[in-house]
């Protein structure tokens, strides 16, 4: 079994560039972040809150609160799912003097 992947890794290089772009985003924290909204919307949906508005401002409907909070359960869900896939290339892009990597460390 692999480890879990932590990073997502963007790196962006040109000829032109001594060192290459590193951007990394820290998966552990996102899935922490959306499951936490997930949270927060059922407990304001139990409180009877209105959390969600959908529509103009004429014909403003309110979004079930159930939606709202399986919708923020879907992305903390898929990246969970890219995290237990472990560590690999997601995509490298190669053009005559740039290249962008994006890869889950």
């Amino acid at each position: 079994m692999s480890p879990r992947a932590s990073f997502l890794v963007v790196q962006v290089r040109l000829d032109t560039w001594r060192w290459p772009l590193v951007l990394p985003v820290p998966l552990f924290v996102l899935e922490d972040v959306l499951e936490s909204c997930a949270l927060l919307a059922r407990l304001l949906a139990w409180m009877g809150v209105r959390v969600g508005w959908r529509g103009t401002r004429r014909l403003a409907r309110l979004v079930p609160e159930s939606l709202l909070v399986e919708g923020l359960k879907l992305p903390a869900a898929a990246v969970r799912c890219l995290r237990d896939q472990g560590r690999f290339t997601l995509a490298e892009v190669r053009d005559g003097r740039t290249l962008v990597a994006v890869r889950l460390l």
